[in-house]
């Protein structure tokens, strides 16, 4: 059943119910849709000697987000008013425009879309960095990997690069136990984390999330579970048990 509401305290008391009894879970890892640009964005913003690859990694933070944006605020090979527009004149999908009309609009544009692009390479740099790593920690723990097409929409205009969410099935140890009980399900989110955290028991998934969405679901063995659960406190969309089929995971 979707979950309305689910603070830290009461997630904890969740897992604390049934975590022993999951066997494996599973984390993803998104696409990114503009790699070729954001990685040219970090080859620029890294010419600076300050702000080193390993400096962005290891003072990663809204404020430094902010340090950066100030820096290469006039940077034209960040963003460029007419790079966009023939970016945007190229696109079939692009209609009842010209040239002249999309640059009035987008130059009172340009300082937020520079901003925007900054923001973008920093997140994306450090999001795969850290997924990466993550991976190659825990190889030894992926039992599956599966790609997902994530948003089938974008196949209408982008077939070559479909955004698509690579999902990893892990096997639980007690490492990976203790990450799991020390992080909130809503934190396994871009860019500091894998995302998507889902815990299964005996091949069914128990909790599935989609974090960016706010999405949650537990899936409940019966009425006698959904008021157990209510009264610790997590707080369902609908005010009364619905039974729902189980989600079985192939391995």
């Amino acid at each position: 059943m979707y979950v309305n509401k689910m603070n830290n305290e009461v997630y904890k008391k969740v897992l604390d119910y049934k975590l022993d009894k999951c066997k494996y879970f599973s984390l993803a890892i998104y696409t990114n849709q503009r790699k070729e640009e954001t990685n040219k964005h970090i080859d620029i913003i890294t010419t600076n000697s300050k702000y080193t690859k390993n400096f962005i990694l290891n003072n990663f933070s809204e404020e430094l987000i902010k340090e950066v944006c100030e820096f290469f605020k006039d940077n034209q090979g960040i963003y460029n008013v007419d790079e966009h527009v023939k970016e945007i004149m190229a696109n079939p999908f692009s209609i009842n425009s010209n040239e002249e009309e999309e640059k009035r609009r987008l130059i009172p544009l340009e300082e937020y879309n520079r901003d925007e692009c900054v923001k973008n390479a920093i997140y994306w740099f450090v999001y795969d960095r850290i997924t990466n790593d993550f991976i190659c920690k825990y190889k030894d723990s992926i039992i599956k990997i599966e790609d997902e097409i994530y948003d089938e929409h974008c196949l209408e205009y982008n077939k070559d690069q479909p955004i698509y969410r690579r999902i990893y099935i892990f096997k639980l140890n007690d490492e990976l136990k203790k990450i799991i009980k020390e992080i909130n399900l809503c934190d396994w989110s871009y860019p500091t984390r894998l995302e998507d955290l889902c815990l299964i028991i005996d091949n069914y998934l128990w909790i599935y999330s989609i974090t960016h969405e706010d999405e949650f679901n537990i899936y409940l063995e019966n009425e006698e579970e959904y008021n157990y659960l209510k009264s610790i406190g997590v707080e369902f969309w609908k005010d009364h048990y619905i039974k729902e089929e189980k989600y079985k995971i192939d391995f």
